[in-house]
């Protein structure tokens, strides 16, 4: 059937278009082998076993070093510590030795029981973590059972891997000169393959209708239009020669953007903005760099526990935050301490049910009423700050209480590292975030004891506006424009200012470019965002100016409504870019 055409979720944006290459189900859900042998040879089977994977990865890691990206390696680092982790090496022997299970069976039944932990979670981060469980017991499995996955063949010719899911080795595996695109059934938008998809820009659909993949031969001619979120099996002559000009147009685009990513961002008088990226992972450190980024505005540390089947140690967020640093080249890292709750849950703590979340037991909150889980990860953040422009960045603080308890905090985490000889940075940036009214009402007595501020527009809308942006019934209510909300951030602005402290914006509204003349007028010189909007800040920047700007920021301090404000600031820029 000609332009038979499938629906789904963009994972990564852009337009493909090349023959199928159909991954087979077998090689992604690997069968259990029945076998009956003494103990100690199944015993020795896993440990030779473990031992080969191990190898395994980190010719992997390697490979992903000299193909996306040294940072990018940082996943592979996660499936070996996972391979490593003595609580699993434990239950697998426990199974084979107290259970009479062949190391096949204990090696899948493990396996799948922390792969199910993660997906019952209902935090979608959590649970696009199972794909990396999944992918390392894959690869330990072939080798308990003594062959490895049959290879999938790409020939040279443009393709589109089509699957159920693609997991982290597999992609890195991939001729990613010649693929056009991904079509699967499963995955999600934070799973470890859909950074890097993003960071290589290359399409990725995931079709709602898993059964689709079943109608796709290889060697079909499939299109994707991940832009749209659309998947076209066997197109018309003339609908596959759109899609290839589309493909090339994109080249060329991505080619341009390249080159404007490397520009200053500045106004056409020269006025300059530092422009910072938001992370989840070290993962994404290569596209940030490629994007055009001048350092890490917001690191979101939570990532780091919500992939982890346990609280990290000191160890391990060590290992991840000095890598981190190291990768920032200098440039400033702004880590953010554990917020969880709300909206984010880790599968290993029980969360309480609470009537209202957003304003419940979270963020800082818990962090304050376990301060042992704190202290850890401060110790790790000072321990890694020797390796580069390090700073700790306070979540959803409503009290001036609660700032000078973790100051001392910090403090005393840092003396007692001194005391045992481990190296800090003695005058590392401490700073908060600005999400709560109460923090932005009173800026100017916290302003006084910190070094630098971080507005959260998402959080500060909902909390000033009390509505729940998770609502679809009153999500029209929520309003980034509304003029009290401009009315705080301008507060935040001139305080901060005043007190020759830096502020800076971190939520969504940072990567508006309608938003502009607002934080050039009102003072405001640096903005963190997702790393793929940088380029579209810096587009629109030359179009703006600091007179212009300036001299709207009366009339949007009498406007009433957000639909105002908007208006006035499209005046700033010039005409042909007026929205």
């Amino acid at each position: 059937m000609i332009n038979k055409r499938w629906s789904g979720i963009t994972i990564s944006s852009g337009v493909g278009i090349g023959r199928a290459v159909c991954v087979p189900p077998a090689w992604m859900h690997p069968t259990m082998q029945q076998m009956t042998h003494s103990i100690e040879r199944e015993l020795s089977k896993l440990n030779r076993a473990l031992e080969q994977t191990k190898q395994e990865i980190a010719h992997i890691r390697a490979t992903s070093v000299s193909v996306i990206g040294p940072h990018q390696a940082y996943i592979f680092d996660a499936h070996l510590a996972m391979i490593e982790d003595p609580a699993w090496w434990r239950e697998w022997h426990e199974c084979i030795q107290e259970r009479g299970m062949t190391a096949s069976e204990a090696v899948l039944h493990v396996g799948e029981r922390y792969a199910r932990m993660l997906e019952i979670s209902y935090d979608p981060l959590v649970r696009e973590r199972s794909a990396d469980v999944r992918d390392v017991v894959q690869r330990l499995h072939g080798h308990v059972v003594g062959h490895r996955d049959r290879d999938v063949q790409f020939g040279v010719a443009p393709f589109v891997l089509v699957a159920h899911e693609v997991t982290p080795s597999q992609f890195v595996q991939l001729d990613h000169r010649n693929l056009r695109g991904i079509v699967t059934g499963a995955g999600g938008y934070t799973a470890h393959t859909s950074i890097m998809a993003r960071a290589l820009h290359v399409p990725f659909v995931m079709v709602y209708d898993e059964d689709a993949l079943l109608g796709i031969e290889p060697g079909d001619i499939v299109g994707v239009q991940a832009n749209i979120g659309e998947v076209i099996v066997h197109p018309s002559a003339d609908v596959a020669t759109q899609l290839q000009l589309l493909y090339e147009r994109e080249q060329r685009q991505l080619k341009k953007m390249r080159t404007l990513s490397m520009a200053r961002a500045q106004t056409e008088d020269g006025h300059t903005l530092s422009l910072y990226a938001n992370i989840t992972t070290p993962a994404e450190m290569d596209s940030v760099w490629q994007d055009g980024a001048e350092g890490i505005g917001l690191y979101r540390s939570e990532c780091i526990f919500m992939a982890s089947d346990g609280y990290p140690s000191e160890e391990q967020q060590y290992d991840i935050y000095r890598k981190t640093a190291w990768a920032c080249r200098g440039t400033p890292l702004t880590i953010r301490t554990i917020d969880i709750g709300g909206d984010k849950h880790l599968p290993y703590v029980a969360h309480p049910v609470e009537t209202n979340p957003a304003m419940g037991f979270r963020s800082i909150r818990m962090s304050l009423a376990e301060p042992a889980r704190l202290v850890t990860q401060l110790r790790a953040i000072l321990r890694a700050s020797v390796y580069g422009d390090v700073r700790i960045l306070l979540p959803m603080i409503s009290h001036i209480e609660q700032l000078r308890e973790l100051r001392a905090l910090i403090s005393s985490t840092q003396e007692q590292l001194h005391a045992e000889g481990i190296a800090t940075r003695t005058d590392i940036p401490i700073g908060m975030m600005i999400e709560v009214p109460s923090a932005a009402i009173m800026a100017e007595q916290f302003a006084q004891e910190v070094q630098f501020l971080s507005i959260g527009t998402n959080d500060l809308t909902q909390f000033v506006l009390a509505t729940d942006r998770m609502n679809e019934r009153v999500t029209h209510l929520y309003h980034p424009y509304h003029p009290a909300v401009i009315s705080l951030i301008r507060h935040v602005a001139h305080v901060a200012h005043a007190r020759g402290i830096p502020v800076s914006v971190c939520g969504e509204m940072a990567a508006d470019p309608l938003a502009l003349p607002l934080w050039i007028g009102c003072g405001i010189t640096q903005l963190s965002m997702s790393s793929p909007r940088i380029v579209l800040i810096k587009q629109a920047l030359p179009s703006c100016s600091v007179q212009r700007s300036m001299a709207l920021m009366p009339v949007i301090g009498q406007a009433r409504t957000a639909s105002e404000i908007m208006h006035t600031l499209g005046q700033a820029f010039v005409p042909s870019l007026v929205r």
